[in-house]
């Protein structure tokens, strides 16, 4: 929707294009798509969006689940971000996966992270203000955990800190 010319702009992509986040400074917006981490640039003026252009290619069999973006420097400008992808592993269970992206270098970073295996569920992933911490919440438990990360882009996906509730989920 553009608010200026009250006008909707469509674009047709991969199916599943569930995961987006503004990349201020830049004039785009990462999408996840099944089969694709890209950039969408934004047009002043026009249509919305411009062309697709894909970073990387990952499973398209694996469903994209949400995106946060971070700052790598304190002070920075938001230049990192981690894509959530649920990938099946045979009958219920999906591994839930983290990768991640430059967002300065336009690129999809080779590490990625697992966080947890299990049934697919709603997830949903923030991070701190100076980019150290990034927060998950979506697995069987219920449980927010809490990650450095440095320990994620470093091949550790053990959390420093697990959250529970107290409460039901609602289902």
């Amino acid at each position: 929707w553009d608010a200026a010319s009250k006008t909707w702009s469509v674009r047709r992509t991969y199916p599943h294009a569930l995961t987006v986040a503004a990349v201020p400074g830049k004039n785009a917006a990462l999408a996840a798509t099944a089969g694709q981490i890209g950039l969408w640039q934004l047009l002043a003026g026009g249509p919305l969006l411009g062309d697709f252009r894909g970073l990387s290619t990952i499973d398209s069999t694996a469903t994209p689940l949400e995106v946060a973006t971070w700052r790598s420097r304190p002070g920075g400008a938001l230049d990192r971000a981690a894509v959530v992808i649920g990938a099946p592993r045979g009958g219920d269970t999906w591994e839930t996966q983290l990768r991640f992206v430059d967002l300065a270098a336009e690129r999809v970073l080779p590490e990625s992270a697992t966080l947890w295996s299990g049934p697919l569920r709603v997830v949903s992933i923030a991070a701190s203000p100076n980019g150290e911490i990034l927060a998950a919440s979506g697995n069987e438990q219920n449980d927010v955990l809490v990650y450095r990360t440095a320990d994620l882009l470093n091949g550790r996906a053990r959390p420093v800190q697990v959250l529970h509730g107290s409460g039901l989920a609602p289902r």
